[in-house]
């Protein structure tokens, strides 16, 4: 038989088929180069949210220091309304520090932990600060009550972690059911930054389980155990609340408002609106004001 028999031959000089060089996998190319097994170990990068909450918090908690002494040394006069609008300020800030540290540990960078300790970290260090000045005021010549209250102070201390868990409540649900994130303009993080992990499920349940523990060791031994509870049933619905109505609205004028004009103005009216309410609270609550009181002790 010659190749004209067959019309569907292949022409002269093709490259005949061959099944087992079509089938068999390609040799594999070794390198045997030092360069391809050398191991890079990575490198610890602090996230930049980190940093600038970080120096915030370190520089206002120099001013938490004087909060308790100025409260304390405030008598009527000419001096009073200084020492009013200070105060004013002083609060603002104790307020903006929670604000920061709660954005820190809801929409930073990094496992859950690692932002649960800078979170710690820093509120330890503006708890510290403003322990200070209320050690320093109980001691001064100022103080109206020299004897350190030890059980309200521990009570406090160890109530923080269920306030921070109120603060973060509400930042927490428009994380995972609003898609509320932090990022780069045009940046796409992956989907895993966008839920938990197993671990953690696994930190925040041994977050919250130590939180109540901490709560109930706190509970003064004089104190009612209905009235102990009430007060920080009342305590975690106003931090929910300030939460709600505060820090929701920053974060969202500061960083979800694309003109930076505008983004002004609505947090200028929110910072206006808090301070006229908590203004309107104060007469509310003094309405003798601090004159009264003079005439009334003496």
């Amino acid at each position: 038989m010659t190749p004209s028999d067959y019309p569907y031959a292949s022409p002269e000089g093709a490259k005949s088929w061959q099944p087992e060089s079509a089938l068999a996998p390609p040799a594999p190319q070794l390198d045997a180069s030092a360069s391809k097994f050398t191991l890079h170990e990575p490198a610890f990068v602090v996230p930049t949210l980190a940093l600038i909450v970080a120096m915030v918090v370190l520089i206002l908690s120099v001013f938490n220091a004087t909060m308790v002494p100025v409260a304390v040394a405030m008598e009527p006069g000419p001096a009073f309304a200084f020492g009013l609008g200070y105060m004013s300020l002083l609060l603002g800030s104790i307020g903006g520090q929670a604000a920061v540290v709660t954005v820190l540990a809801v929409w930073g960078t990094g496992p859950l932990w690692q932002r649960l300790v800078w979170h710690w970290v820093l509120v330890l260090v503006a708890f510290s600060a403003w322990t200070f000045g209320f050690v320093v005021a109980m001691n001064s010549q100022f103080g109206r009550n020299p004897d350190f209250p030890e059980e309200e102070f521990f009570t406090v201390l160890l109530g923080l972690p269920l306030l921070a868990l109120a603060c973060q409540a509400v930042p927490w649900m428009l994380k995972f059911y609003f898609n509320w994130r932090i990022e780069q303009e045009g940046e796409d993080p992956p989907a895993a930054d966008r839920r938990l992990s197993i671990r953690d499920m696994i930190v925040g349940t041994v977050v919250v389980a130590l939180t109540m523990a901490a709560v109930r060791i706190g509970k003064p031994a004089n104190a009612a155990e209905g009235s102990y509870w009430m007060g920080w049933l009342f305590a975690v619905a106003t931090a929910t609340g300030i939460s709600l109505v505060c820090l929701v609205p920053m974060v969202y004028f500061t960083l979800g408002v694309r003109r930076a004009w505008m983004g002004a103005i609505e947090v200028a009216a929110l910072a206006a609106t808090v301070a006229a309410v908590g203004t309107i609270l104060f007469i509310m609550l003094n309405p003798g004001g601090p004159s009264d009181k003079k005439k009334r002790s003496s």
